[in-house]
């Protein structure tokens, strides 16, 4: 199938647009860009010269890809934007190409990023990731795949937002947030995101340790240094258990921000996953 362009659409000279994409009135593709196949570019969609677009992507109106990064030291250095295949980007949502920092901004593949939805500069973004409208992500974050971001959620910059995480609507995260958890409110931790453990074929053999390791960090305030001993005692007693490496490696990552915790137990001793709820 050959591209379909509006009559408005501005294409700038020397744009790689691959085949079965269709774009839409009013919108613009800069010269440099690189648009793949089978994507649709609505109405008044902007793609600067920095983007490299996947295929069978899809951009609702006023979508803007690739922009200046909103950083006070960029003086218009050659930066780009990535993008994979699958996504979703809804409308007047703002992708930013990187600083000179990192040199890109990545997004990945599967991902249903909604309305009003703003991605910074040198932001990492997985794949198969759910944003609600009016999620804004700080540059230098970095969303793991399979992250659930509810409406108007707001992530500082350089925090890390870890796999299979659930981020309640209106939450502020200013902290790291561990894999396969839920936050609510202002960098707390309520629980593990069990259902999407469940969905995703986690047995409750694999879940019943990490459930410890949670309560166990989180309400407990264990450390950081013998939260990562234990887990590495476990892994060695019961063998390969993904969550628990999970949890190992995201600790292991270099933090500017420290970690998230839930509310402290009120009682002492090692929490026992079986008298608390997570």
């Amino acid at each position: 199938m050959v591209v379909s362009l509006h009559p408005t659409a501005v294409i700038g000279e020397g744009v790689t647009l691959g085949e079965g994409t269709t774009i839409g009135p009013f919108a613009v593709v800069e010269s440099g860009a690189v648009v793949g196949r089978n994507n649709q570019l609505g109405a008044g969609t902007y793609l600067y010269g920095s983007v490299v677009l996947g295929d069978g992507n899809r951009l609702m109106r006023g979508a803007s890809l690739g922009g200046w990064p909103q950083d006070l030291g960029y003086k218009g250095e050659p930066t780009r934007l990535m993008v994979g295949d699958s996504n979703f980007f809804g409308e007047n949502t703002t992708v930013h190409r990187g600083s000179t920092a990192t040199g890109e901004t990545i997004v990945g593949s599967h991902n249903f990023i909604m309305v009003n939805t703003h991605i910074g500069h040198d932001c990492r973004v997985g794949s198969h990731i759910i944003a609600a409208p009016g999620v804004m992500l700080g540059g230098h974050v970095r969303v793991d795949d399979r992250a659930n971001l509810g409406g108007g959620v707001a992530v500082h910059q350089a925090c890390r937002v870890g796999s299979m995480v659930m981020v309640g609507g209106l939450s502020r995260v200013t902290q790291d947030v561990l894999p396969y958890t839920m936050v609510n409110g202002d960098n707390t931790l309520v629980g593990l995101n069990r259902v999407g453990l469940k969905r995703n074929g986690h047995t409750p053999a694999q879940t019943k340790p990490l459930k410890q390791a949670f309560l166990s960090f989180c309400r407990r305030r264990q450390s950081q240094g013998e939260l990562m001993e234990w887990l590495e005692t476990e892994l060695h007693r019961q063998g390969e258990n993904p969550l628990l490496s999970g949890w190992l490696t995201f600790l292991r990552s270099p933090s500017k921000r420290g970690f998230a915790r839930g509310a402290p137990a009120h009682s002492p001793g090692l929490a026992s996953p079986e008298r608390e709820e997570v």
